[in-house]
């Protein structure tokens, strides 16, 4: 029995007592001052325990209790001690009644008050846990300073970055963390955050750290107020775009050894990206015409000129090589210029590139490149970075960011109460749903690196962290998706991967994929105990076609060869473009001479059919050189050479054939026999 139950039990005897007592007293007719007493006890304790209803019944029963005792003892009711005595009864029976409710409801009151002020710190507590949660797992960096520029609070991604503690930063500036030359320029950015009361963003900061790292930063610095709009200090948000400035570096170098004037400009004609011939030519800086038009720095004429073709461009969806006369060091020259659409994956036309050469006094370059269509497509200025928060029980949208919408194509309406498989196609829902039960399931965050996604018709590579955020009890009650785009991150490695194994004009394997693939033929040829035939093939008399015709017919000759003999190796083989019009192959499998020549002569062979390049026929001949692993020799480099001195023999010999070293060498040994003999 509980202590509530057992104060109910003691009321209900003694109050029973009490009744029994007043009953027997009035027929043994003992003293009204007694059975007052026993009358007043009983009102007291029936109002102290149930109030303004209990003091009622106890005052009728008093008053009747009065009634009987003069009755049995033939008093005068009316009697000026009695009336006072009821009257008595009356005050007490109310006043304890009123004051016993009046208490109850103020001490509920106050209890109740004491619960909502209880479920309010938790759910204060709760919410300040899920901004802790996304504050130290978020990858941005995030802090607050107060007006004295002292940080008050940093995150993880604060710690990792200045390799210390938060413990170690608090109460520090950044005078205690960075080189004083980076912390003036910092400080000079808060300061005049603070005074001008409005925020600067997008602040581009090199940092020079002690231990030696040179790192990027994008800033974004904004003033905090208290209730009364007064500024208290200052919360910044910052990025580290350290990896993407490295990548923007490698293609900065990649532009600038190209040989032309190369650029890249968005839907609207501004440069996003240009190279340091183009700068110097109009006598400018790379970072001056970064943002800028035609119309900003060419003459109008030309400007009005570019701009057309551009649209043209954009329009038809298709590349363009044409000659025109082109501005170039504050004179007219003529260039030959190409220019092609950027497309993304989605299918949009979101810029154009291109690149022209002058041609108006140097003869026209051996190589062209083919496509530059998405060269620069991945440069971004930002990471953007998308939180949504989802409840454990049936994995509905909680919450989500801005970020979130923009990443998606999708708004809060859309998203919040929703599931996965409200907004994604099942295949996508079911691999989203798996992981997210096996974070909540298993009580520990999971990072999927890369995560294929499609929404509102666009295709997407995110890096995602999942974190289950766990409720008083250690149970999971949300889980916590922090995603970023790393869409044209991966991009930008592809393309830079095949800008470093691939021919520009023909997209044949150049010599550093030649080589990889020597190596991997190499090993085949030793496991099977077969020979391997490395072939140098030149065409004979390439020099009068690009003369006659144009560098731009030498190409596309080029590209039709390179398409024919295609049809004819092997899919284990290798052809690749060495460079101007010598090709390469690594042709594996053979077991015996007789069945090189059958090869040797169907490669010459092909060079009997003439090739169509616009409205022109071209006839022209190649002469081939051939050395064998492991006979002529086991080095990649001594092979090329062997075949490139046999190629040569054929061409001095008349073309138009072939020539194994092997063969060379015994021609030279027998000459040499005869001359001595």
């Amino acid at each position: 029995m509980n202590n509530s139950a057992r104060i109910k039990l003691y009321h209900i005897l003694f109050t029973t007592f009490i009744v029994i007592g007043l009953i027997i007293s009035l027929f043994l007719k003992n003293s009204f001052i007694f059975i007052n007493f026993l009358c007043l006890m009983l009102i007291v304790a029936l109002s102290f325990f149930l109030g303004i209803k209990g003091s009622l019944p106890a005052l009728f029963f008093s008053i009747i209790c009065v009634i009987c005792y003069n009755y049995i003892n033939n008093f005068n009711l009316n009697t000026p001690i009695n009336i006072i005595v009821i009257v008595n009864y009356s005050i007490i029976s109310i006043s304890f009644g009123i004051a016993r409710d009046i208490y109850l409801k103020q001490r509920n009151n106050i209890l109740k008050y004491a619960a909502n002020l209880n479920n309010a710190k938790e759910s204060l507590d709760s919410k300040n846990e899920l901004l802790e949660k996304i504050l130290s797992n978020i990858p941005a960096i995030f802090y607050i300073r107060d007006t004295n520029l002292k940080f008050t609070k940093v995150n993880n991604a604060f710690e990792n970055l200045v390799n210390k503690k938060a413990s170690d930063i608090i109460g520090k500036t950044d005078f205690d963390l960075y080189p004083e030359v980076n912390a003036k320029k910092m400080a000079q950015d808060d300061v005049e955050v603070l005074n001008s009361d409005k925020p600067k963003l997008n602040i581009e900061e090199n940092i020079l750290m002690p231990d030696g790292r040179n790192i990027w930063l994008i800033a974004n610095k904004m003033p905090l107020h208290d209730k009364d709009g007064k500024v208290i200090g200052i919360m910044g948000i910052s990025h580290d775009i350290t990896e993407l400035k490295k990548m923007s570096v490698q293609v900065e170098t990649i532009l600038d050894s190209f040989p032309y004037k190369a650029w890249l400009k968005d839907k609207e004609g501004h440069f996003l990206a240009v190279n340091e011939l183009l700068a110097k030519s109009v006598f400018k800086s790379k970072k001056e015409m970064i943002g800028k038009t035609d119309f900003d720095i060419y003459p109008e004429e030309h400007a009005k000129r570019f701009r057309e073709d551009d649209l043209a461009i954009m329009n038809s969806r298709e590349a363009k090589s044409f000659e025109e006369m082109s501005y170039d060091n504050n004179t007219t020259k003529l260039h030959e210029t190409y220019k092609a659409p950027v497309i993304n994956e989605a299918g949009e036309v979101i810029g154009t590139t291109g690149y022209a050469r002058d041609i108006s006094e140097i003869q026209k370059c051996l190589f062209e490149s083919r496509e530059l269509n998405n060269f620069f497509n991945s440069v971004i200025d930002n990471i953007p970075i998308m939180l949504f928060l989802k409840e454990a029980k049936d994995l509905r949208f909680r919450m989500i960011n801005k970020a979130t919408e923009e990443l998606l194509g999708l708004s809060r309406e859309d998203l919040i109460g929703k599931t996965d498989y409200d907004v994604f196609p099942k295949y996508q829902a079911d691999f989203f749903v798996k992981k997210d039960r096996e974070v909540l399931n298993n009580g520990t965050q999971l990072l999927i690196e890369e995560e294929k996604i499609t929404s509102k018709n666009k295709k997407m590579i995110l890096s995602t962290k999942k974190i289950p955020i766990l409720d008083e009890n250690g149970k999971p009650a949300y889980l916590l998706g922090i995603s970023e785009d790393i869409t044209n991150k991966k991009q930008m490695e592809k393309m830079i991967k095949k800008l470093a194994y691939y021919d520009f004009v023909t997209n044949l394997p150049n010599r550093n994929l030649f080589k990889d693939r020597f190596k991997i033929a190499v090993e085949q040829a030793k496991r099977n105990n077969k020979k391997i035939m490395i072939t140098m093939i030149d065409f004979d008399k390439f020099k009068e076609i690009n003369d006659k015709y144009g560098h731009n017919i030498g190409d596309k000759l080029l590209k039709s060869f390179a398409n024919r003999i295609k049809r004819i190796v092997r899919k284990t083989d290798t052809f690749a473009r060495f460079g101007g019009d010598e090709f390469a192959m690594i042709l594996s499998d053979f077991y015996n001479i007789e069945d090189m020549e059958k090869f040797a002569k169907k490669i010459i062979d092909s060079f009997k059919e003439p090739f169509k390049i616009s409205e022109l026929k071209l006839n022209i001949k190649g002469s081939m050189g051939i050395s064998i692993y492991p006979d002529d020799g086991l080095k990649q480099s001594d092979l090329v050479k062997f075949a490139d001195i046999a190629m040569y023999d054929s061409k001095n010999n008349g073309g138009n054939k072939y020539q194994f070293y092997f063969r060379l060498k015994e021609n030279k040994k027998n000459v040499n026999s005869v001359q001595l003999n």
